[in-house]
This record gives structure tokens, C-alpha cells and sequence, in this order.
């Protein structure tokens, strides 16, 4: 089928390339779209493209459409159904787009693993699969296949002739137990479950060790990865070589070690070119080295010349070294002593297909998938032609156009599957090779650069190729800086893909005036000594590192927060100062960010961060955890002291002392019984058995979710945390585990004990589920997250932190290796002879891990570049900054444009890539000229500075001085004089009534609600008021939510929706519902929730004067939060901090800033009351906290908030709050 493209109409703004993409049809295609290039845009038109056309469009659900996750395909079907609305306002009597409107919501628009939902929901009967099955529980299904793996090692350790399976278990278990062979076998079942036929994969990689011989051992790519790592390896020692040799030969240079350096130069350069393994291994340890000739005085040689010359002439010695290392044994020794390794091998796959056989079949009969069952099911569906109904000729009859999001994300089974889905010609992906960084999820970039390679711009008979490579996100200098590290670093075989001209980043946006271009920022932290004064472990040092980089980005962010640093305004296109959400911290993994939080709090810069880890630490939810295990079985010593001590049982330590004493030969249980008869605290220890009696017979008869809301609710407990520093996230945890156990209980366990064990699972596992949110990423906050997560988002100023942070290559040193296509890689291990060693394979894998491992690291590096949009500022701390910049020095000083792979492929951080790609540039001439390296010409400007460690701590005294400091002011302290007749003043003073004393009841901070109270009822008896505690407006468990929402609630849901409605065109009822799926997706509503919220009630507000000023506004704030320091009303100067967040701030089309609130008052209740009489009582009851709101934005913003309305939903009225008059009525 010959490829076609329709015509760009005049005056679109789409460019050449994306049209191509857009209209283009005829052959299966690729897009390779690079960082901000507007691929999602692209896909949503080509959509529309293919559906508007009335007489030969096509219908939206005849198309499949596959997004990376859920979110992306809510946000994509958004897109959609906006574009399809912006077309039916234009063609309002099409009948066609109408109808798509109405399939948008049956369209399959979805992950791939929602499509393979439907797909085994509709054939079920082709894999004898329930159709009510539900998707297994990630820790229930680890549960099921650790018990069926106990299974099959008892009966192979049990089975006499298994010698081969206990040599394999002698060769791959721990000195005390099995687990790192319960480990392996589970890692095989894993891994191979990314394959299309596991079982297949898992024998194909272990006959491997068996077909190898002689004859072609040099044609393995085991051998072949080796070779090249060799070659790779000498060209580094080669270069380090040539360099000494020039040196040696400078003037002044260390002359006489010339002839052991071209000696050693002719010896490798003769190694360089041997092509098998036999003859590199004769070659290598062959190599004889000459010693150094003795340099005296008389040959006046420049001693640093002569010491560089020599270490790096040490360092080719070191590197040859391990080459010797790597060869250690013949060729020949290598093929037997994996001949020896086949049964063992065998053992362990053999044991995998046992695991994935019986696992499968414990899946089918409980009713249960897991997600990669959903791929393995659909594409057995896919494949069976034996049957009547053939579901892959189906649905590429039924499917116009296949179309895939991410598709460098995509694995084997995933891309076996969209291959049957889609007819020929029919296959259109979209994706960056260069932001591929899943490889933990088995991902697999070959598939992508494979087409990439393969596919071509013009017509040919392979599919067709278009690449968008203008960024229309970035101003001119992060791109020219993101392809001046690139170039650099970024090709074929470190990489995947050659960051040549057709992969680099163009300008898109002709928006940003290049002359404003702030430089690419570097900070490297001179760490020197710790901050302690005294030398520290790994740990500790780690989180020193994480405190002066939190302080350095603290200061950078206030410094451009104090000077209101200009950004471009997304929506407005003209500039603004910044605000704390425009700033974002991006880190490799996330164990940085507690340490770096606790700075910015102390630092008082609002900071957020969703983290994963805390939950089972926090003292909440260690407390009811172990009065749960108590419940479950009293006769634990350490859970029932826990409790015992606890506000729960508020025993003191003499208490439980004395408890001890009554019995302290048995259980602590057995003494509490005891001490029931006995002890002086005797009536406590009673009350407490006979509650602790009473919850466990309760636990016995109700479900585990209500049973956990009766505990807290009981014990008082949920409401004592509500009252501690933090109540509001320790209540959100404490129902974070109540929610937990209704997920519980959805899978096929059941019971008190089993969730313990449960939970238990998960601490070993390490899944922490991360402390409940209770402040998001929406409000004005600095934001700190791993890169990973911040993929597909953008920023105006990025931070990237860690960046002298080790790479993470512990996987490479385990016993086995696993690759997707070199297959398994196991150390010899002679359990007899008690020998082990490394194998072939294993040295090849391990080599080619590191590759990969590294090349996602690149590409990860490259992700977190192109998230800015105005400017990215690197951060890293060293240890000596002087040696570090020698060592990058010496890296960079080569003439090549790319640094070598030898060098790329040495690099532990980030910094060993970016440090000395950036000294090669122009600005940073003096250290071209001390390292004799040539400069690169670019047009990006960088801006590298050396920060010491002092100026972000600052000088502190020394403890000794401090003391001697102490000392002479006690030295110098007066005596007290005797009695005298000021004393006669002491019963005056004790009299004395404080004149301010209504004030006292006011706390320093409060809401502008509780001050409006407080002022006009000091001694009201609120005890919000009199003690500054509110009592706990907790979220209800879901169990009663089921039965009503609350007015608060139904307030908080309309709110919320409010926040995150589109204002971007018009808002249809239609939108508003799809809002809400959204909200409940992403966990800002409760499905209860989202039921009472009536779209009917708020799509009038969009109809109203005020909301079409609103959307038609380029300024527009949501959710503002303030705090703001107002006087006490008599307080003689005192002033009172008050808090507020207003619901929306906008500028009018007059320049005059408005403010909305919005009420879900049900006026409607209220009886014997005109319409009139209402809007009355809502102004007198709102009319104070309007006009606090306004005076303090006012005073904040420096800028009169001029206009106030209150928007009633339930009455569809805006009620205007100013006493000037009202424009929107």
C-alpha cells in the first residue's frame, strides 16, 4: 500500500512534520517525537482528522488507541472530546460528529492492559477463564506463589533422584537457609513472564550452555560482548598511553620513560586487533612491561609532567590488568566448566516452568489474573486459530488504525500483541527512544530503535518514519545546553540511538526572546570535612550531602523569589515573577527527600513531596498494628507492652514494673493476669482484659474494615492522634490502614491473622506504602520528586539534585544475571571442590548490564533536562572539588566530539558525564588551557561554579569557646541582696489583672472563621476557641460514607472540582462528568463523593456573566492559600496570624482583580423565607470573611482586590459582597 498525506491547508499551525504525522497514512509508521515536541497534540488530531470527514470519516470506536497508563488516556479521551466539541461549534448541524461525541466514552481509549481486560472478557471461554475473574492483589499473589514454591522444593528435595536439583541447591543457596534460592527461581519466573512463550524463553536460554563448543564459541554473542568490552578497553589504555608519550616528549618532559611507554603502546596496538578469544587470551598474557628508566637531576625535568606522565602510564597497567582479569582461563577451560554447569541450569529453569505452570493453574481456580496474565491471556486469545471465532481477524477487521502512545516502553508480549491486533500498514506509534527509562518493568527500547533503524522517511517497502524534533517547551538555551551534553555522550552503543543532527532538539517556540536567556546554572559543593567536625559513615554522610544541596537550592529559589525573577505565563504568554509551584526538584530516587523537606521547613519554604516510605515508622500505626497482634494472640510479650504503655492502656513504668514482678518467669500476659488479683494498679489491668476480651470476640464476628474503625473509635485513639503535633496526617494514616484492610478483604484471605501476616509481607518486601497525603501538589509549593515521575511534565526552573550520587550496579554483582536476550548468566560453582568462580556467560551479561544499565541512566539524565522550560540548574557535592575537576579534566582533554565509550562507560555519576562534556565549552577556558584539551564551539552558555561547604552553614563557635564563655558570666553574676521594702510591692504584683485578657483566648494562628467568633464572643465556650485544639472533622470510613455524605463534604467535592475544571472553552455537563471519573481515578474523590455532586448545579455558574469573565481571564488563581498577621482589636499592638484559602482570584477585563467564593449552602431548607431574605442571610453570615479575604490578599499581593461575589450552587445566584455595587449579578 503506497503511503499518502492530504495537503496542508493555508495558515494551520502545525509544522511540515507534524502535519506529516498528522494526515499521513498507508504504511505502519513511527514518530519519533523528542522532549515538548507536542506529540499528544499530534495524536489528538490525527484522531480528529480521521473522524470528522463526513462522508468517508470514520467512527471513533473503530479505532484502538494505547496509552502508557490510565491518567494518560483520561487525559487523552479529554483532549478528544474537546476537539470534537471545538468542531461540532463550527459544523453545529453534523450529524456524524454528534454521533462521535456520544461513542467518545465506548471508544477504546486505554492502557494496553484495559484493553486486554476487555479482550479476555469478551473470549473468556478461549482460556476456560471465569468471566467475573478480578485482578489479583500484587502482595496476595507473591502470598500464593511463595506457598506453591514451598511446595515443589519439598517435593524435589524429598525425590531420590534428585542429585542434580541439590547440586543446584548446594551451588545456590545461602550457608544457613534456601531463600537465595527461592529468590532466584522467583526472579526466573519474572523475567521470563516479559516474553511472549516463558516456558519456551526459559529453555532456549538454558540449552545455551549446552550447544556452545569450539566451533563456534566466537560467534556467541557471549563472546562477541567480551571482544568488544576488550577492544573498548585498550583503545582507553591506548589513549592514556599516547598521552604519556607525549608528555614524555614535551619539553622538559621525562624523557627516559619514552621507551617503556612505546614499548607498551606497540604491544596493546598488536592486541587491538585480535578477533577471538584464543588469540586475545594468548595476547594479554603475553604482554611483558618494561620498568621506567630512573630520571636524576641532570635531565631537568618538570615533576609534574613527570608525574602525570607515570600515573597514567600506571593506570593503562591497571587496565590491561583487568582484561588479564577477565581472561583469567582458556577458551577451552571456559566451555567445560560450563558443561558442568548445564544440570544445575536445568534445575533451576525446569523449576521456573514448575512455578509458572502451578501458579497459573491456583490463578484459574481462585478466579484471578495478575497484570501480566492479562497480556499472557490476550495473546493466547490472539493467537488461537483453532476455534470458530478467530479475535485477531476480528479486531483488524474492526480496527481502522491501531495507535500506540510511549511506545519505547513496550515489551516483547506487548508488541506481540498490538502486531495481531493490527491489520498491515495499520500500526501507528508514537514515542522517544531517548526517554526510555523503564527498564526495571522489563521495557524493552530495541523495539523502538529496531524500527527507528529500519523504517524510512520516503517510500520504500519498510514502514514509514517522521521525526518531530522541535521542542516548543524549552527556551533556546536549555535546548542548546541539553544538546551540547548530548552530543557528547549519547550514541549508538551507549544510548541506543545517535544524538546527531536528526536527534537533536530544534527550537519550536518562537515565543522566548533568546537575548533573556538565563545560562544553564552548575553548582558543585565542596563538601571538605563533615558538617559533625568528625569523619561519619556512608549513611550519615549521604544525608549531609542531601542538607547543604537542600540549602544551596533553598537559597537559589529565594534569591529569584526576592527578586521576582520573570517567567513566561503558560496561559498568558507575557511575563510574570515566579511563584514556589513554578520550581521543582528533580532526584534520581527519593532517598534524599526527607532530610532535604526538613531543611526547606526550617528553611520556611513550602515544600511537597509523595513519598513512599514512613507509614509503618509512624508511632500511629505501629500502636495499632500491635493491638491488633494482641487481639489476634495476647501471648506477645513486645506488642502487648506496646499497647500497655500506649495511651491505650496508659500504664506507667511502675505499672508495668510491678506487673513484671507478679509472674517474671512467664509471658508478659501471664503476669498481667497476675498482677489482675494482686497489683495496686489491679482495677486498670481489669478494665483492660475485660475491653481486650470484648474486641477479640468482636474480631471474630465482624469484617476486618468495620472491626478497625471499631478500635479507633473505642479506644479514643483516633481522636487522641487527631490532638498530638500533626493530628491531620496522623488521622489520614490511621485510615490509610482502615483502607487498606477493605482492600484486604477484597482478595480470597480473609481473617485477623492473615492481614497481620499480610502486612508483615509487605515490611519484608520493603513496600512501604508511604505516609497519607494531606497536602498536594496543586498548591503553591516548591515540588520535589524522582525524575521518573516527572516524566511527560514540565517545569519553568528545574533543580536536578544528586547528580555526584553513585550510580545504583548492585544488580550486576548478583550470583546469577538474567538478560532479555543473552539469557541466563550463573557463576561456575563446584559444591564439591568448593570452587567459584565467574563464567563466560556471566561476564557477558554482567558487560552488557552494565551498558544498559548505564545507557538508561543517560537517558534518564536527558528526561530530567528537558522538563525545564526556562532554565535547569545542576547540583552535585564532592568531596575535594580540586581533585574531581583534575579527573574530569583529564576526560575531557581528547579531540573527539563524542567522549570516548571507555570513558562514558568508567562514569559513576552524573557528574563524571556532564562535568567534563561542560569544561570542553568556550566559557571555561582556564581549564582547557592547564589541561591542554581543545574547546568545543556551541551556542549554549553555562555558568559553573564551586560552592564551599561554610558558606552554606556558616561559622559556628567551637564548643570550648562557648563554655569559657559560660563561665565569665557566671563569674560575673550578682548576688541577690537581702530583704527590702520592694518586696512590700510583691502583693501588688500578684494581684495585678492583665488588661489585654480577652486576647488570651485568641491563638496565634487560626482561621479567619474562628476569629470572627473569637472577637465577637471572647469567652464563647467553643473549645476550638478556648484551647486552640479542634476537635477531629475526620473523614468517615467508606462503610458509612456508603450511607450519606456530609454538607462539609459535599462542599469539599464541589470545591475540588472547581480547582481542576478546564477553563478553556466551554464546560458542558458532558466535561464535568468526565472531570469527575478523573477525580475519583486519581483519589481527590470518594465515588460517594462524586455522586452528589450535581453537574447541573455548577454548569450554569460557566453560563453566568462572572464565570464567562472568568474563562475569558489570562490571570486566574485557584485555591490561593494566605496567611496573613492582622490586629487584635484592642489587643495594644498584638497581632493575631491568620489563615484562609481563597476558592478563586481573577482579572477581569478591566484590569480589576475579583475574588469568588463559592457556597453549597442548601438555601432551599430553609423554610418561611423569600428569595431576598435569603441572599440577605448569606451576606451578613460570609460578609466579615470576604472582606478579611480581600484585605489580606490586598496587602499580600500589593494590589486591591477590588470586587468580591459569592456564587451559591444551589440557588445558581451570584451574590455580590461589595459595598461599592456589583457588576456580575
Amino acid at each position: 500500500m503506497k503511503r499518502t498525506r492530504k495537503t496542508k491547508p493555508e495558515n494551520v499551525r502545525w509544522t511540515d512534520s507534524q502535519w506529516e504525522a498528522i494526515s499521513g497514512s498507508g504504511a505502519d509508521t513511527l514518530v519519533a517525537a523528542a522532549a515538548g515536541s507536542g506529540k499528544t497534540a499530534v495524536l489528538v488530531e490525527r484522531v480528529i482528522q480521521k473522524i470528522i470527514n463526513e462522508e468517508n470519516g470514520i467512527d471513533i470506536d473503530r479505532l484502538l488507541i494505547v496509552t502508557f497508563t490510565n491518567a494518560a488516556a483520561a487525559e487523552m479521551k479529554t483532549r478528544i472530546g474537546k476537539a470534537l466539541e471545538r468542531e461540532i461549534h463550527e459544523n453545529p448541524g453534523s450529524l456524524h460528529l454528534r454521533r462521535q461525541l456520544s461513542l467518545l466514552n465506548k471508544a477504546q481509549i486505554s492502557s494496553l492492559h484495559s484493553f486486554c481486560m476487555s479482550v479476555i472478557r469478551r473470549h473468556y471461554f478461549q482460556v476456560e477463564l471465569d468471566p467475573k475473574f478480578r485482578v489479583l492483589d500484587e502482595t496476595e499473589g507473591e502470598w500464593i506463589k511463595e506457598e506453591i514454591l514451598e511446595q515443589i522444593l519439598e517435593e524435589k528435595y524429598e525425590q531420590p533422584e534428585s542429585s542434580f536439583f541439590i547440586q543446584a541447591a548446594d551451588s545456590y543457596s545461602g550457608s544457613r537457609n534456601d531463600e537465595r534460592l527461592r529468590q532466584l527461581i522467583r526472579r526466573l519466573y519474572d523475567f521470563s513472564r516479559a516474553h511472549p512463550d516463558p516456558s519456551s524463553w526459559l529453555g532456549e536460554m538454558s540449552s545455551q550452555y549446552e550447544t556452545l563448543s569450539g566451533d563456534n564459541i566466537n560467534e556467541h554473542p557471549w563472546s562477541r560482548e567480551i571482544i568488544q568490552e576488550i577492544h573498548i578497553t585498550l583503545e582507553g589504555a591506548l589513549r592514556m598511553l599516547y598521552r604519556a608519550e607525549e608528555l614524555a616528549h614535551a619539553p622538559s618532559g621525562p624523557l627516559p620513560y619514552a621507551e617503556a611507554i612505546q614499548s607498551d603502546i606497540e604491544q596493546l596496538s598488536i592486541i587491538k586487533d585480535y578477533t577471538t578469544l584464543e588469540q586475545l587470551y594468548a595476547g594479554v598474557h603475553a604482554v611483558s612491561s618494561k620498568g621506567l628508566k630512573p630520571i636524576t637531576k641532570k635531565h631537568e625535568v618538570d615533576e609534574s609532567l613527570k608525574v602525570e606522565a607515570k600515573q597514567l602510564r600506571d593506570k593503562s597497567k591497571d587496565i590491561l590488568k583487568n582484561i588479564k582479569e577477565l581472561l583469567y582461563q582458556s577458551p577451552e577451560k571456559m566451555l567445560e566448566d560450563m558443561h558442568f554447569m548445564v544440570p544445575a541450569v536445568k534445575e533451576l529453569t525446569t523449576a521456573a516452568k514448575e512455578l509458572n505452570s502451578r501458579f497459573t493453574e491456583s490463578k484459574r481456580d481462585k478466579g484471578v489474573a495478575d497484570f501480566s496474565d492479562l497480556e499472557h491471556l490476550t495473546l493466547q486469545i490472539l493467537r488461537d486459530q483453532s476455534g470458530s471465532v478467530q479475535a485477531s481477524a476480528y479486531y483488524q477487521d474492526h480496527f481502522q488504525e491501531v495507535l500506540v502512545d510511549e511506545y519505547q516502553d513496550t515489551n516483547y508480549v506487548q508488541e506481540a500483541i498490538l502486531q495481531l491486533v493490527a491489520a498491515p500498514d495499520r500500526l501507528f506509534m508514537v514515542g522517544d527512544v531517548k526517554q526510555s527509562i523503564y527498564r526495571f518493568r522489563l521495557a524493552e527500547p530495541g523495539l523502538f530503535i529496531d524500527k527507528y533503524e529500519r523504517y524510512t522517511t520516503e517510500d520504500s517497502e519498510n514502514g514509514w518514519k517522521i521525526n518531530l524534533d522541535k521542542n516548543f517547551r524549552s527556551r533556546r538555551n536549555v535546548i542548546d545546553a541539553s544538546n551540547f551534553i548530548f552530543k557528547q555522550l549519547m550514541d549508538k552503543d551507549i544510548g541506543g540511538i545517535a544524538y546527531d543532527r536528526e536527534a537533536a532538539l530544534k527550537q519550536g517556540n518562537e515565543g522566548f526572546q533568546s537575548e533573556e536567556d538565563p545560562s544553564a546554572d552548575i553548582a558543585v559543593i565542596n563538601r571538605g570535612t563533615p558538617l559533625s567536625g568528625t569523619e561519619v559513615d556512608e549513611s550519615q554522610e549521604d544525608t549531609e550531602k542531601a542538607v547543604l544541596e537542600a540549602r544551596y537550592i533553598a537559597g537559589r529559589i529565594q534569591q529569584m523569589m526576592d527578586a521576582k525573577k520573570q517567567i513566561i505565563d503558560d496561559r498568558t504568554g507575557e511575563p510574570r515573577p515566579v511563584r514556589y509551584s513554578d520550581f521543582v526538584i528533580l532526584m534520581r530516587s527519593m532517598a534524599w527527600s526527607t532530610a532535604m523537606m526538613e531543611e526547606f521547613r526550617e528553611l520556611q519554604i513550602p515544600v511537597y513531596a509523595e513519598l513512599r516510605t514512613g507509614y509503618f515508622k509512624a508511632v500511629e500505626i505501629h500502636i495499632i498494628l500491635s493491638l491488633l497482634h494482641v487481639i489476634d494472640n495476647p501471648i506477645q510479650d513486645i506488642p502487648l507492652a506496646s499497647v500497655l504503655r500506649s495511651p491505650i492502656g496508659q500504664f506507667s513504668e511502675e505499672d508495668m514494673a510491678e506487673i513484671r514482678m507478679a509472674d517474671t518467669g512467664g509471658t508478659y500476659y501471664d503476669a498481667l493476669l497476675a498482677a489482675s488479683e494482686t497489683a495496686t494498679c489491679r482495677e486498670k489491668i481489669h478494665s483492660f482484659l475485660v475491653t481486650l476480651e470484648e474486641w477479640r470476640t468482636y474480631s471474630r464476628q465482624e469484617s476486618l474494615p468495620e472491626f478497625i474503625w471499631r478500635l479507633l473509635q473505642e479506644s479514643g485513639y483516633y481522636d487522641f492522634a487527631g490532638g498530638l503535633p500533626g493530628g491531620k496526617q496522623r488521622q489520614a494514616n490511621l485510615l490509610a490502614l482502615y483502607d487498606r484492610a477493605r482492600a484486604y478483604e477484597q482478595t480470597s484471605f480473609r481473617g485477623l491473622f492473615r492481614f497481620l501476616r499480610f502486612v508483615e509481607r509487605l515490611q519484608e518486601k520493603g513496600d512501604d506504602m508511604g505516609t497519607a497525603r494531606t497536602l498536594g501538589e496543586k498548591e503553591e509549593v516548591v515540588r520535589l520528586m524522582t525524575i521518573h515521575k516527572s516524566k511527560g511534565l514540565e517545569f519553568p526552573v528545574v533543580f536536578l539534585s544528586g547528580l555526584s550520587k553513585d550510580f545504583n550496579m548492585r544488580d550486576m554483582y548478583s550470583d546469577i544475571l538474567l538478560h532479555q536476550n543473552l539469557g541466563i548468566g550463573t557463576k561456575y560453582i563446584n559444591p564439591s571442590k568448593r570452587i567459584v568462580k565467574t563464567s563466560l556467560p556471566q561476564a557477558a551479561i554482567k558487560i552488557r548490564e552494565k551498558k544498559e544499565l548505564l545507557a538508561e541512566e543517560m537517558r534518564v539524565l536527558y528526561v530530567g533536562l528537558t522538563r525545564a522550560k526556562e532554565q535547569f540548574i545542576l547540583v552535585g557535592t564532592v568531596k575535594d572539588a580540586a581533585s574531581e575537576f583534575s579527573k574530569w579534566a583529564v576526560t575531557a582533554g581528547q579531540a573527539a566530539d563524542t567522549l570516548s565509550a571507555f570513558d562514558r562507560l568508567q562514569a559513576k555519576t552524573f557528574f563524571d558525564w556532564i562535568m567534563p562534556a561542560v569544561l570542553r565549552h568556550a566559557d571555561h577556558a582556564e581549564w582547557q588551557e592547564s589541561s591542554r584539551m581543545d574547546f568545543l564551539s556551541d551556542t549554549s552558555s553555562w555558568n559553573v561554579e564551586v560552592v564551599e561547604q561554610h558558606t552554606l552553614t556558616g561559622e559556628k563557635e567551637e564548643p570550648e569557646q562557648v563554655n569559657q564563655k559560660e563561665k565569665e558570666a557566671l563569674i560575673h553574676l550578682e548576688t541577690v541582696p537581702g530583704y527590702t521594702q520592694e518586696n512590700e510591692e510583691v502583693g501588688a504584683r500578684m494581684n495585678w489583672e492583665y488588661p489585654y485578657a480577652h486576647t488570651v483566648v485568641l491563638r496565634s494562628k487560626q482561621t479567619v472563621s474562628e476569629w470572627k467568633q473569637a472577637i465577637s464572643d471572647p469567652y464563647s465556650e467553643q473549645p476550638a476557641l478556648q484551647t486552640g485544639f479542634r476537635s477531629a472533622g475526620a473523614e468517615r470510613p467508606r462503610f458509612l460514607q456508603e450511607k450519606t455524605v456530609t454538607p462539609q463534604e459535599r462542599g469539599t467535592a464541589f470545591h475540588i472540582v472547581m480547582e481542576h475544571v478546564s477553563l478553556e472553552g466551554s464546560v458542558t455537563t458532558a466535561d464535568l462528568t468526565e472531570l469527575k471519573k478523573r477525580l475519583v481515578a486519581g483519589n481527590w474523590l470518594t465515588e460517594e463523593q462524586a455522586e452528589v455532586i450535581d453537574e447541573n448545579k455548577i454548569q450554569p455558574f460557566f453560563e453566568s456573566r462572572l464565570g464567562k469573565e472568568l474563562m475569558e481571564s489570562a490571570d486566574v488563581w485557584r485555591e490561593v492559600a494566605f496567611t496573613y498577621g492582622r490586629p487584635v482589636p484592642e489587643g495594644d499592638g498584638d497581632i493575631t496570624v491568620l489563615q484562609g484559602m481563597a476558592d478563586c482570584v481573577f482579572r477581569n477585563s478591566e484590569g480589576r482583580l475579583v475574588l469568588i467564593d463559592y457556597k453549597t449552602d442548601r438555601l432551599s431548607n430553609v423554610e418561611n423565607k423569600t428569595q431576598e431574605e435569603h441572599i440577605a442571610g448569606m451576606k451578613e453570615k460570609y460578609q466579615f470573611q470576604l472582606d478579611v479575604y480581600r484585605e489580606a490578599l490586598s496587602a499580600i499581593w500589593e494590589e486591591p482586590v477590588q470586587e468580591a461575589y459569592i456564587y451559591a450552587f444551589d440557588q445558581e445566584l451570584v451574590i455580590p459582597m461589595n459595598k461599592e455595587g456589583a457588576r456580575y449579578e
